[in-house]
């Protein structure tokens, strides 16, 4: 099993992923973006809510971090107070040698074509179409 590493920016139609050997290493690596974005951006969320994220991180409960961030990032977006918001998430995958596997562990959109990894139909017709061109 590998571990993945997802970000994700919806309003943007970006996303990244790396692959981890370790699930610490990747939530580690997670909280390491997070907190840069904290950074970048220090009126993301209120000043406890980044000091919540930020004491978790400094006492290594990354997984606990990333679930904190994640709650208050839904609660803000779900109330309309962030345009772009930032999704990380850790997840563990099988692992294959074939590489026909691999290239299909995604899909393109049907309207855009670009290809998105990990991602599964959700059109009626068994197609993918992205979130950037369901809401354009």
């Amino acid at each position: 099993m590998i571990w993945t590493l997802i970000w994700s920016c919806p309003d943007d139609a970006e996303y990244d992923f790396t692959l981890w050997r370790s699930e610490e290493n990747a939530l580690k690596q997670a909280c390491d973006e997070i907190s840069d974005l904290f950074q970048n951006i220090p009126t993301l969320f209120d000043a406890q809510e980044v000091a919540d994220v930020l004491d978790l991180i400094a006492a290594n409960k990354y997984r606990e971090a990333l679930d904190t961030y994640t709650k208050y990032n839904m609660y803000h977006v779900g109330n309309g107070e962030i345009d772009c918001a930032h999704y990380w998430s850790v997840e563990e995958r099988p692992f294959c040698d074939d590489v026909d596997d691999v290239q299909s562990a995604g899909m393109h959109c049907a309207k855009c074509t670009n290809f998105y990894p990990y991602t599964t139909p959700n059109q009626t017709d068994g197609t993918f179409v992205c979130y950037g061109c369901r809401n354009p």
